[in-house]
């Protein structure tokens, strides 16, 4: 048993099993006490606001560092953000399942491909957004983004190789982890957009007019991510890529299956004015050879 000092909603001493209670049983108890209800407190211990995980291992007090004489700090809340907080918690719960769910299918998928071609170690890379600047995200949104893009890199892989459906498979896997991060955390980074367009590239591959009302909503997104990463008319792009051609390829090949879906809705006159700027991005990249 260890004794707790807590003080705030209720103070005392509180006996305890730091390896068999957790952050939850704790809470409850406190909020018994303090004759609240548990959504309207929050416990701090070390500086930090103590969250009620799920997994029994990383919730158990002693996991968290808490031993006999730890000090716990207990803040009412109103219920709203009581219920905030719980439904953030519930939140983050569920998109670590969708993120296993995502691994195990990887997983999965790599025994179909013994060349490599989709690896499944964990990338360990720092993002930085278009100005330079270090993109901070919680290890959930880490998780996430780096599974997104260990799954965009396998999908060009496969691009490359031409094997189009299996790229698709794999893109629309990076998309979903991708789709598990904070918008905020990744908004002005340009993966998402360039993974929109390789998947219409597929679309436009394996020549699936099916997937054209998906195809074209997905060509806007990119390109809406791409104004945000990249500045009004990629101004920002052209200022850190000092004229390379990686500008050029991108936006040429947005513009191809922009003017390609046009052309497939009926919209021949918008077909024609991005086929005619895709045009004009390739001739002058062929004069200059």
């Amino acid at each position: 048993m260890a004794k707790l000092k807590v003080a705030g909603t209720w103070a005392g001493v509180l006996e305890v099993e730091p390896e068999n209670w957790t952050v939850l049983m704790l809470r409850e108890e406190i909020a018994k006490r303090s004759n609240m209800g548990t959504e309207s407190i929050n416990l701090i211990f070390a500086g930090k606001v103590l969250k009620d995980f799920t997994s029994e291992e990383k919730s158990s007090l002693s996991h968290l560092g808490i031993k006999n004489n730890s000090k716990i700090l207990a803040c009412r809340v109103s219920v709203e953000e009581g219920k905030t907080l719980k439904n953030e918690l519930l939140a983050d719960d569920e998109r670590n399942r969708r993120l296993a769910r995502i691994k195990a299918a990887v997983t999965a998928l790599s025994k179909r491909h013994a060349d490599g071609a989709l690896p499944i170690e964990d990338f360990d890379i720092e993002l930085e957004d278009q100005s330079g600047k270090k993109v901070h995200f919680s290890e959930t949104d880490r998780q996430a983004i780096m599974t997104g893009l260990m799954l965009h890199t396998s999908g060009k892989q496969f691009i490359r190789k031409q094997m189009f459906s299996d790229a698709l498979e794999v893109l629309t896997m990076g998309e979903e982890a991708f789709s598990l991060c904070n918008p905020k955390s990744i908004e002005l980074v340009d993966n998402i957009p360039i993974l929109q367009i390789d998947m219409v590239w597929c679309y436009f591959m394996l020549q699936d007019i099916a997937q054209l009302s998906v195809a074209g909503l997905r060509l806007e997104k990119a390109k809406e991510g791409l104004e945000r990463a990249h500045g009004k008319d990629s101004s920002r792009f052209r200022l850190l890529q000092a004229g390379r051609s990686s500008e050029l390829a991108l936006y040429l090949r947005l513009e191809l299956l922009e003017g390609v879906v046009a052309y497939h809705s009926g919209q021949f006159d918008k077909s024609r004015k991005f086929l005619t700027s895709a045009q004009a991005k390739i001739l002058p990249a062929t004069s200059a050879r």
